[in-house]
C-alpha cells in the first residue's frame, strides 16, 4: 500500500497537543492565589446599605408616581434592603472587632491568598481525595 497523502489527516496524536499528567488529588485548573479585597465585609455592607438608603429616599419622594405605575412594591424592596444592610453592618463590624481582639499584639497579617477565618487544609483532607490510610 502507499503512504497517505501529506495533506490527509493523521490518525496519530499530534505533538502540538499538550499532555497533562494529573497528580492524585490534583486539579488541572488552579485558582490564582489572590488576597481578598475586603476580608471582614464591612466595606461591602457599607456600600450596599448606602445604596439602599439612597434608593429608599428617591422612591419615597416619588411614591405617588410608583403607585400610579403599579410599582409601589419597589419602595418595600428598598426599605427591606436598607434594613438588611443595617443588620449586615452590625454583624460585620462586630466580627471585625472580635477578630482584632483575638489577634495577638504585633501579629503579622496572614499571607496573601489565605483565608484567616478558615484553617489551612492538609493534603490528606482535601475533598477530592479520600483520607490517607495510616
Amino acid at each position: 500500500m502507499s503512504d497517505p497523502a501529506p495533506d490527509a489527516p493523521s490518525t496519530e496524536t499530534s505533538s502540538e497537543v499538550p499532555v497533562t499528567a494529573e497528580t492524585p488529588g490534583g486539579h488541572l485548573i488552579r485558582q490564582a492565589e489572590v488576597p481578598p479585597l475586603d476580608v471582614d465585609g464591612v466595606q461591602a455592607a457599607t456600600v450596599g446599605t448606602i445604596a439602599f438608603a439612597i434608593a429608599t429616599v428617591i422612591m419615597t419622594l416619588g411614591r405617588e408616581w410608583l403607585v400610579a405605575a403599579g410599582d409601589g412594591w419597589w419602595l418595600g424592596v428598598a426599605v427591606s434592603g436598607l434594613g438588611l444592610g443595617v443588620i449586615a453592618l452590625g454583624y460585620t463590624i462586630n466580627r471585625r472587632r472580635r477578630r482584632r481582639r483575638e489577634e495577638p499584639p504585633g501579629a503579622a497579617p496572614p499571607p496573601a491568598g489565605t483565608r484567616p477565618d478558615r484553617p489551612a487544609a492538609s493534603p490528606a483532607s482535601t475533598p477530592d481525595r479520600p483520607p490517607a490510610d495510616s
